[in-house]
Formats: structure tokens, sequence, C-alpha cells
């Protein structure tokens, strides 16, 4: 499977980096936040990014 190069600048590589510990997070059984969105979120986003290549 080809992978597809992204660029992301400014607000959109703040965004992802925060969802990816938001997601990190909520895998932990520790969790901080307690918030699931994040995980399903990250999984939904490198999903839609596999069917693109």
């Amino acid at each position: 499977m080809d992978q597809e190069k992204i660029t992301l600048s400014g607000t959109q590589e703040t965004m992802l980096a925060t969802l990816y510990a938001r997601a990190v997070d909520s895998r932990s059984p520790d969790t901080v936040l307690g918030d699931t969105a994040p995980r399903r979120r990250w999984s939904a986003s490198r999903t839609t990014s596999a069917k693109r290549g």
C-alpha cells in the first residue's frame, strides 16, 4: 500500500498533535481525560487516509 504524504502547518499541525495526545491518553488504563472520542476520531482519520491512497 502506498502512503500519501500530507503536509500540515500552523493550526492543522497543532490540532493533529493534540488529537494524537488525547487518543493516546484514552488508551491508558489511568486516563486523565476519560474521553474516548479522540481514539475513534484518530482511527477514523487513519482509515480515511488509507482509502485515499
